[in-house]
């Protein structure tokens, strides 16, 4: 008799009707140039004559069909869509699911994704280090016109080569870090905008000088770096006098 009751359960499994309604008050909210959120409210149980499994969520580009729709399933509200293009306006429509099939598709709502980040990497950096304090100075990135505004710069260093890597925020065009003095530095900038990070520089390598003072100058135009070592100098200077 087990199979029997078995096989009226995957039945009636098979025989669900698919929902019937749609969701309502669907809305997104863009996170980056190629990242949107979509938020909906559930179907009640007691609006719904069929059991809901899950919601399916339908994007598709302004002047394209909705046949050709990017889809994502999810389980709740919200939905994280990424891998969107940047600065691009998308149709969106949300529907339920379940075994027996798909529902109705909400209304379509509009939503443009946020422009690209900027593709220019901070340039003109220069560096001035003494003892274990590295003093750091770099171009202001400009955003050109269909790409994100910059609102800051992300400082990321190894030390040694072989440790974990540091990341520093910052809003300015220059920064002051406290490392271990005698230590390897690989130093990269980036510019941060609303649509994402930036391209990050030419990695600066900054060579350990136990008790010297010593700045560099990178040019990303140039793609070369120029070393200074002041105290090197000095001692130059001596043994020519």
């Amino acid at each position: 008799m087990l199979w029997w009751f078995i096989l009226n359960f995957v039945f009636l499994l098979v025989a669900l009707p698919e929902p019937s309604i749609a969701p309502t008050k669907v809305w997104a909210h863009s996170l980056s140039s190629s990242e949107l959120q979509v938020f909906w409210d559930p179907i009640l149980p007691s609006h719904s004559k069929s059991t809901i499994s899950g919601y399916e969520v339908l994007l598709w580009e302004e002047g394209s069909l909705e046949s050709e729709a990017m889809k994502e399933r999810v389980i709740r509200s919200p939905a994280h869509i990424t891998g969107l293009k940047g600065g691009t306006l998308y149709l969106i429509s949300v529907r339920a699911h379940n075994s027996g099939g798909v529902g109705p598709a909400s209304a379509a709502i509009n939503m443009t994704t946020k422009k690209p980040p900027p593709s220019q990497p901070p340039g003109k950096i220069e560096w001035n280090l003494t003892n274990s304090k590295i003093f750091l100075q770099w171009q202001q990135v400009k955003a050109m016109d269909n790409e994100s505004e910059v609102t800051g710069y992300k400082v990321m260093y190894h030390q040694n080569w072989h440790k974990g890597t540091s990341i520093v925020e910052t809003n300015q065009t220059s920064l002051e870090l406290q490392v271990p003095a005698g230590e390897d530095l690989l130093i990269q900038i980036k510019a941060l905008s609303d649509g994402g990070d930036g391209s990050y520089s030419s990695p600066i390598h900054i060579p350990k000088m136990s008790n010297l003072n010593s700045r560099g100058y990178f040019s990303s135009d140039a793609n070369k770096m120029v070393h200074v070592h002041e105290v090197a100098f000095l001692m130059l200077s001596w043994l020519l006098l």
